[in-house]
C-alpha cells in the first residue's frame, strides 16, 4: 500500500511529505492543536487523503509560506504560496525518505 499520510488515526496529527517545501507538514485531525486551536476534517484514507480547510505554513520570517489543499491525494498549492510549485496541483507521494 502506498500510504502517503502517517501517524496515528485519534487524537493527533497526520504527516505527509511537501514536494514545494521539501519537507513535512502536518494537520491535527482529532483533538484541536493546543497551541492554535487548528483542526482539520479528514475523509480517513491514507492513500487519496482529502483535509478540510486549507493549510497554512509559515515557516518564519524570510523562509517561507506554503498554503494549498489537499484532495483526493492531490496537494494543490495556491497562488501565495512562496516555493517553485505555486499554482500547480500535484500528487501527494509515500514519505521519500
Amino acid at each position: 500500500m502506498n500510504e502517503v499520510v502517517t501517524g496515528p488515526d485519534e487524537d493527533g496529527v497526520l504527516i505527509f511529505w511537501c514536494p514545494g517545501c521539501q519537507g513535512y507538514h502536518g494537520v491535527w485531525t482529532g483533538k484541536p492543536n493546543d497551541l492554535t486551536g487548528a483542526n482539520w476534517s479528514w475523509n480517513r484514507d491514507r492513500v487519496k487523503p482529502t483535509f478540510s480547510p486549507s493549510i497554512l505554513v509559515n515557516k518564519g520570517v524570510n523562509i517561507g509560506r506554503c498554503h494549498s489543499f489537499v484532495r483526493d491525494g492531490m496537494i494543490q498549492f495556491l497562488g501565495d504560496c512562496d516555493h517553485n510549485l505555486k499554482g500547480q496541483t500535484v500528487p501527494l507521494i509515500p514519505d521519500p525518505s
